[in-house]
């Protein structure tokens, strides 16, 4: 069975590499996926249950775990993969228990950045308040005053300036 391998025609080989090189950039392309999500998720995997494993992976890349099995790629990309995962595991947040405590720690620490933030609203609201009754009462007295010096403008008499003096 070996020999008829080598004795295949190219147009088999090409496509046999075509397939290899499209296997390996579905993995490659979803353990890069995989990666993201754990980070954007503080190191917590959340799918699977927070497992990350080589079926995780196939399914990720919309393969069947039986190919990495496969010749072709059980020394190769099953390789890759496996070690991926191995150093994967490493960063990973693991286990219900320690999932939920970090996940309830996270949840503690936004409630009490929710708090500063309100509080903080709070505080503004109140300042604007004050600002704008402020300025509600400085618009009163300025309107009081202007109506005080059109009263008494009959009274008083315009003087003329020195640059007029010189003029004349």
């Amino acid at each position: 069975m070996g020999e008829t391998k080598k004795r295949q025609a190219p147009w088999l080989q090409e496509d046999a590499a075509k397939r290899y090189a499209a296997t390996v950039k579905k993995v490659t392309d979803a353990m890069k996926e995989m990666e993201l999500d754990i980070q954007r998720n503080d190191n917590i995997y959340p799918f699977n249950g927070g497992t990350v494993n080589q079926a995780e992976v196939c399914r990720r890349a919309g393969i069947k775990n039986k190919l990495l099995q496969g010749d072709a790629h059980k020394t190769t990309t099953k390789k890759i993969v496996d070690d991926w995962v191995k150093e994967i595991k490493k960063a990973l947040i693991t286990g219900k228990t320690n999932v939920r405590k970090a996940v309830t720690e996270r949840a503690e620490n936004w409630k009490e950045e929710h708090k500063k933030v309100t509080t903080s609203y709070q505080i503004d609201m109140l300042k604007l308040e004050m600002a704008e009754k402020r300025i509600a009462e400085l618009t009163a007295e300025n309107a009081a005053l202007r109506e005080q010096l059109i009263k008494k403008a009959s009274n008083v008499t315009a003087m003329r300036s020195k640059a007029k003096k010189a003029d004349t």
